[in-house]
C-alpha cells in the first residue's frame, strides 16, 4: 500500500445514515451495518434489496472517497455469535472468518474492481470492544475487560483474518477507541499481530475537554505515543493517528491538541479525522436539527474545517455518523481548491 505523504485522501462517510436512507433498519440487532450481510440470499440474489443498497452506498462513495470501509466495524465474533444464536465451536469461528473474508470481496467486487481508474483502499473496520457492550461513549469498561489476555481475545479472530495476506483489505482501522487501556493494548501489538498498515483512532468528547470518552487528558495520551514511539515500542506499521465519532465542533480541537506531541523533528504522525456531523438530536419528536453555528457541519464549516485539519497534519479526512456523500463532496473539493 503507498500512501503519498503530499496528498490528502478523502475517507467515507456514515454508512449506517446512508443504509437508513434507503429505509434498511440497521439497529434491528447488534451487528448494525453489518447485518444485511447475514440475511439469507444476500451473497446469491442479485436482486436482494439490502445488497442494492450496500452497492448504491459504494457507488456514492466511489465519486468522491479514497478510503473506503469494509462494513464489519461491529462484526467482532463475539457479537455475530450473539446475534446468530452459535456457540463458540472451531466450526462457528471458522464460518465467521469465512463471512468477514466474503464482505471484504463484495466491497472489493464493487469499490475497486469497479472502479479500476480511481485510487481507492479499503480499510478493515474492526470497532472497539465497548460497541460491544454499549459503552463506546462513556470508555467505562469493567476492569476484567481492560486486561490484555481478554482484549487479545476480542480483537483476534477479526484481526486474523484481516491481517492474511490473502485478504484484501488494505489498511486495517480500529475505530471509536474509547479507553486508554484499549488503546495501550492496540498500540503494543507487533509485526507479527499487525503486518499491514493500521490506524487507530480515539473517540473523544465533544465539548472541546480535549479527553478520551473516560476522561483521560489526550495530553497523556499524546506523551504517552511520544514517548513509546522514542522507545521503539511502536509496530512500524502504525501509519496513522484518528479522531472520529466526536462531534464535529470538537473534532478540530482535539486534533491540534494531539498534533502539539506527535509532530516535531523527531517524530511526525499524520492524522485520519472524520467526526459527526453536529446535528442534534430531539428525543421530543425524534427528529434531527441541524444547529446554525459552527458546531453544524455546513459548507462553510467544513471548508474552513478541513483547511485547519491539513494545517494540523491530517491527512485522510472524512465523516462519521449522521454524515453523508455530500459532506464527501465538499471535503473533496475543498481539498481539491487547495492543493
Amino acid at each position: 500500500m503507498f500512501i503519498d505523504n503530499n496528498k490528502i485522501y478523502v475517507l467515507d462517510s456514515g454508512q449506517g445514515s446512508f443504509l437508513e436512507s434507503k429505509g434498511l433498519n440497521i439497529s434491528e440487532n447488534n451487528l448494525w451495518g453489518s447485518g444485511p450481510f447475514i440475511k439469507p440470499g444476500f451473497f446469491t440474489d442479485e436482486s436482494h434489496p439490502e445488497r442494492l443498497a450496500i452497492i448504491s452506498m459504494f457507488d456514492e462513495f466511489c465519486k468522491y472517497a479514497n478510503f473506503i470501509s469494509i462494513p464489519t466495524y461491529q462484526m467482532s465474533l463475539s457479537v455475530y455469535l450473539e446475534v446468530t444464536k452459535k456457540e463458540k465451536t472451531l466450526e462457528n469461528i471458522n464460518e465467521y472468518k469465512g463471512l468477514i473474508n466474503e464482505i471484504t470481496e463484495f466491497t472489493y467486487d464493487n469499490t475497486k474492481k469497479q472502479h479500476p481508474d480511481k485510487e481507492i483502499f479499503l480499510v478493515g473496520s474492526v470497532g472497539c470492544f465497548g460497541a460491544s457492550i454499549a459503552k463506546e461513549f462513556s470508555g467505562d469498561y469493567p476492569s476484567q475487560f481492560t486486561k490484555a489476555q481478554f482484549l487479545s481475545e476480542y480483537f483476534k479472530d477479526q484481526l486474523d483474518v484481516y491481517n492474511s495476506g490473502e485478504n484484501k483489505a488494505n489498511i486495517i482501522g480500529f475505530e471509536t477507541i474509547p479507553n486508554f487501556e484499549e488503546l495501550k493494548f492496540l498500540l503494543q501489538l507487533d509485526e507479527k499481530s499487525i503486518s499491514k498498515p493500521y490506524y487507530v483512532s480515539l473517540s473523544c468528547k465533544d465539548d472541546c475537554e480535549l479527553e478520551l470518552r473516560d476522561g483521560t487528558k489526550l495530553e497523556e495520551i499524546g506523551k504517552y505515543i511520544k514517548e513509546a514511539h522514542d522507545l521503539g515500542k511502536l509496530n512500524k506499521n502504525l501509519k496513522f493517528i484518528g479522531i472520529n465519532c466526536c462531534s464535529f465542533y470538537s473534532s478540530l480541537p482535539n486534533v491540534s491538541e494531539l498534533n502539539k506531541y506527535l509532530n516535531d523533528d523527531r517524530l511526525r504522525y499524520r492524522f485520519v479525522v472524520y467526526p459527526n456531523s453536529g446535528e442534534v438530536f430531539n428525543t421530543s419528536d425524534k427528529t434531527w436539527a441541524e444547529p446554525s453555528d459552527i458546531k453544524f457541519s455546513s459548507i462553510s464549516n467544513w471548508k474552513s474545517y478541513v483547511k485547519k485539519y491539513i494545517q494540523n497534519n491530517c491527512q485522510v479526512i472524512g465523516g462519521c455518523c449522521r454524515t453523508t456523500p455530500r459532506d464527501l463532496k465538499i471535503i473533496k473539493e475543498t481539498i481539491t481548491e487547495l492543493s
